[in-house]
């Protein structure tokens, strides 16, 4: 990857951020942890406030700012119409986020190129309805939203005369223009709808919406600015005056800087030149891997239709299909190499070891650490092992072994693809060879790279997930989850210390579900 370091030490601030909320706050409420849902229920919140607003408003040039002006700033239509405003301001902030956040977390490389070139896509079209949104009031600030609008489009052969003399004065505005304008601001919506089902077409379990405290929080949020702060028009359009000072809203104004200084073909230059190089992102950040060196592979001769894989992966890319090597089960797994990130999720939910990663082979792997505690034993020192996720340090290339060594003393470590590789089996070996501990360490970002392995991780040593932890073949006390929180990496440290104690191990990090050490009561 390209500019890892940089793309790492952002996203390792936005963890540190994360876990530093959720010493107050659960993982559920975390805004910073559910950017994409959240911004789907400002959407549906503007989507809504707007139908509320053909109750008030008239789509017409002559009457459309009289409309709006005349509403009260606290009346309910006013409400409305602030909530409306806001709202889509939200709604562009956290999509904005959500797209920094992926990028800085390497959600854009590989399989994952579609979900970033249709979230552009999206930010696009959201944009757009919000600049046609404007232009609906009819106040300067749609005047000139008009005018460089107009400037653009008349570089298209399309038009017979220019587009701008009909905006000379207002008697020459066309209705019909407007009308178009209103029909794509209502029509429009319904394009993000199937954008969204794209958008999260390679994932399973996409989540929608956010809990419902995070919802309320942010409606709460809109309605206090709705009624603190009520959304105003700019004085009425007037083709024949220059609009000299206006409040603008950056959200989707900010082309306004941008259209007094070019032309409209240096518009269409800079908005070409600035989408192919979004859309290329994956091309030129990401190095081009052959799939066959990252990608999860299957051995039909251990596969015995389990199905587990492929209700694990978080991505979809596991399904079964007929046997090909006529073994007496129903099917056998199959991995969709345009899905595939190599997560390595499959290898922890498959304890025959029949699907896994080439490059970070399970059963080489286990044999190294077996080697390792059985040496350790016989020298009369058992070893304990932590198992620590490699994104937790900004991947592979970026892992620090020398700064794991001093977080945890007396451990060998050992970076693992994801927690949720880890199998439990593997566990129940281990422990039952000797070793002292076995500690598996999780990313605490919200923003996980594999997305679910610290949620499957903590419920197969529960028991409530298969392939389970059977503390009839190991004892339990001697193994634990961690979210490591970098903010607190002493409580990491004395967690560690604490297991090969076997003493109960503390929570070390307050996300719920993310964010917890967990051990298996004895």
């Amino acid at each position: 990857m390209r500019g890892a370091r940089v793309l790492a030490a952002g996203d390792g601030l936005l963890t540190r951020t994360d876990t530093l909320l959720e010493r107050w706050l659960p993982r559920e409420v975390n805004p910073l942890a559910h950017l994409g849902p959240a911004a789907n229920v400002m959407l549906l919140l503007a989507t809504l406030s707007g139908v509320l607003m053909l109750v008030w408003y008239s789509a017409s040039v002559q009457s459309a700012w009289h409309s709006l002006a005349d509403l009260g700033p606290r009346s309910l239509g006013g409400i409305v119409r602030s909530v409306h405003r806001y709202s889509s301001d939200l709604t562009m902030l956290l999509v904005l986020a959500h797209a920094g956040r992926a990028l800085l977390a390497r959600k854009f490389a590989d399989a994952r190129w579609l979900a970033w070139v249709s979230g552009l896509g999206l930010i696009a079209l959201v944009w757009f309805i919000g600049w046609t949104g404007y232009w609906l009031v009819w106040d300067q600030r749609a005047q000139l939203l008009a005018l460089d609008t107009m400037k653009v489009l008349d570089v298209l052969p399309v038009f017979g005369e220019p587009l701008q003399r009909l905006f000379t004065s207002d008697r020459t505005v066309p209705s019909l223009l407007f009308f178009v304008v209103f029909f794509l601001h209502m029509a429009l919506p319904l394009g993000v709808a199937a954008g969204l089902v794209l958008h999260v077409a390679r994932l399973s379990r996409a989540q929608w919406l956010p809990d419902w405290r995070l919802i309320a929080w942010l409606a709460g949020a809109v309605l206090l600015a709705a009624a603190v702060y009520p959304a105003a028009n700019a004085p009425v359009a007037q083709m024949a005056v220059k609009p000299v000072a206006l409040t603008m809203d950056w959200w989707y104004l900010w082309p306004l800087a941008i259209t007094a200084r070019l032309s409209g073909g240096g518009l269409w230059l800079a908005t070409a030149l600035a989408a192919a190089g979004l859309l290329t992102v994956p091309a030129w950040l990401a190095r081009r891997r052959p799939r066959a060196v990252f990608q999860a592979t299957v051995n039909v001769s251990r596969c015995f239709a389990c199905t587990l894989c492929s209700h694990d992966c978080p991505f979809g890319a596991i399904t079964m299909v007929p046997r090909t090597d006529g073994k007496p089960f129903p099917s056998q797994a199959q991995v969709d190499p345009d899905r595939c990130v190599g997560c390595g999720i499959c290898a922890g939910s498959c304890d025959t070891q029949g699907i896994g990663l080439a490059w970070f082979d399970a059963q080489q792997v286990a044999r190294e650490l077996e080697g390792l505690v059985v040496a350790g034993v016989e020298r009369g020192t058992p070893p304990a092992l932590a198992l620590v996720c490699a994104q937790t340090g900004g991947g592979w290339e970026l892992f620090d072994h020398v700064a794991w060594a001093r977080r945890l003393p007396g451990y060998a470590v050992r970076p693992v693809p994801c927690s949720g590789w880890v199998e439990p089996k593997l566990l129940e070996r281990l422990i039952s060879k000797g070793a002292a501990a076995v500690l598996i360490v999780g990313c605490g970002s919200a923003e996980a790279f594999a997305r679910e392995g610290n949620r499957w991780m903590p419920a197969r040593l529960d028991g409530t997930r298969e392939p389970a932890f059977r503390p009839n073949r190991a004892d339990p006390r001697r193994t634990a989850h961690v979210n490591f929180d970098p903010l607190r990496s002493h409580l990491l440290t004395t967690a560690a210390q604490r297991l090969r104690e076997r003493q109960p191990v503390a929570p070390v990090q307050a996300g719920a579900g993310s964010g917890r050490c967990w051990r298996r009561p004895s």
